[in-house]
């Protein structure tokens, strides 16, 4: 029964992964877009040439940080919300908020 159980949930868990990898999340910030996968792997980056042309390397950088974070901070919101619909599908009542 536990055999069975390990088996599904290691399926689940390979499936929920690749699912992740075609889940994409978006993050904004003054002219910064970051573009990454639920699985946290960054996919795009682009930054307005309004804010090229002001020319802040400073002002970008900070504002390349943060919308980075904003966006792995929301993939892994997704990845979070993957894994617990597995749990809650295995066993009745999921897992509590071991994940």
């Amino acid at each position: 029964m536990m055999d069975e159980l390990m088996g599904q949930m290691r399926n689940m868990m390979a499936n929920s992964q690749n699912e992740l990898d075609n889940v994409l999340v978006e993050a904004e910030k003054e002219g910064i877009k970051i573009v990454c996968t639920a699985n946290k792997k960054i996919k795009d980056v682009s930054i307005s040439e309004a804010l090229l042309n002001e020319g802040d390397k400073e002002q970008i950088e900070d504002l390349l940080l943060a919308t980075m974070n904003d966006a792995l901070d929301k993939a892994e919101a997704k990845s979070k919300e993957a894994l617990k619909n597995i749990t809650d599908g295995l066993i009745p009542g999921g897992l509590g908020n071991l994940f």
